[in-house]
């Protein structure tokens, strides 16, 4: 086997079984990715020369530290007392480019030791898997797919998104990503989340070999459940039967929408689907007005148990986040 040393960058659409991939990555002895997820990497590439971290001095980097530790990783893992030290993150650097300091985040915050893989898992890095590999040019992404059908139910009822504008995204992000897999070739690996599911070893094992890694049996049993929402929340083992909800949850006129927008992409991953006579997108305007929607109910959701302005505070910070996407 080889020697290559990371990163891996796991991604998808929410929803999609990303969690469960990186949890089971991590249960080989040679790779380690943080439960949290990054999904700072882009706003980060496009503030740095602004930031002045390239100097090197600790002054500069304190100046960074404190800008940045208000974005929603570092609140959680403030939270979880666990955030990073200004200057073990300083003298943990090997160099003050994003790649670099990057790097030194996670390599701290995964606990890695010794010459093992490291990556991150970050669903929105979906859409920027090109920057991913200009940062990192020996980068692999594994890019994990989820039947549309089900993704959006789940979406819904984890945090009451609109489903049709859920299935637009779907399609609009999974076949941009598809396209930036082609043009990295074989530093991309696509798996679909149903066929990690049936059979989890024979899906680990190709990933292994993307990886040049050998594949370790003790992979595929899970000592902590990957989900802390959906249907999956709080089961150690693998929910096998964790597919084709749209059958029973979802009425048939709200799926023949979801199916009108998505069906051509649904039928080249292998889903079975009805075929229309043409696809029927979502315009642009409703969109807006939707994201607007599906914005106030991640506010009104996360409000419930933190406070109004608490939830709004984060939120703003996710949105100066993600506003490069």
């Amino acid at each position: 086997m080889g020697n290559y040393a990371g990163p891996i960058f796991i991604t998808g659409m929410p929803r999609s079984g990303t969690k469960l991939l990186r949890d089971l990555l991590n249960g080989h002895p040679m790779i380690s990715i943080p439960t949290i997820e990054t999904e700072f990497l882009p706003y980060w590439a496009s503030h740095w020369e602004i930031w002045g971290v390239s100097q090197g001095s600790y002054e500069s980097f304190l100046k960074f530290y404190h800008n940045i530790i208000q974005l929603p990783y570092f609140i959680y893992m403030a939270e979880m007392e666990k955030l990073i030290k200004p200057d073990v993150w300083y003298h943990a650097c090997a160099d003050f480019n994003v790649s670099a300091v990057f790097e030194a985040l996670v390599r701290h915050d995964a606990n890695i030791e010794g010459r093992m893989i490291w990556g991150d898992k970050s669903p929105g890095y979906i859409r920027h898997i090109p920057l991913l590999k200009k940062i990192y040019p020996q980068a692999k992404i594994i890019h994990i797919i989820r039947d549309v059908r089900d993704y959006c139910l789940s979406t819904n009822k984890a945090w009451g998104k609109d489903m049709r504008r859920a299935a637009q995204r779907w399609i609009d992000n999974i076949i941009k990503a598809r396209k930036d897999g082609e043009d990295i070739k074989n530093d991309y690996f696509e798996i679909r989340y149903e066929d990690l599911l049936e059979d989890t070893e024979k899906s680990l094992r190709q990933i292994c070999l993307f990886l040049d890694i050998a594949y370790q049996p003790q992979m595929v049993c899970l000592l902590k459940p990957s989900e802390n929402i959906g249907d999956a929340r709080g089961i150690s083992g693998i929910l096998k039967q964790n597919t084709k909800k749209y059958l029973t949850k979802m009425s048939f006129p709200l799926r023949k929408k979801i199916e009108h927008i998505s069906y051509p992409l649904l039928l080249d991953l292998g889903y079975e689907c009805k075929v229309f006579s043409s696809v029927k997108k979502i315009g642009r305007i409703e969109l807006i007005f939707l994201r607007v929607l599906d914005g106030i109910n991640l506010i009104r959701l996360r409000g419930k148990s933190q406070g109004f302005l608490k939830s709004l505070y984060f939120y703003m910070n996710s949105f100066i986040q993600i506003k490069e996407k």
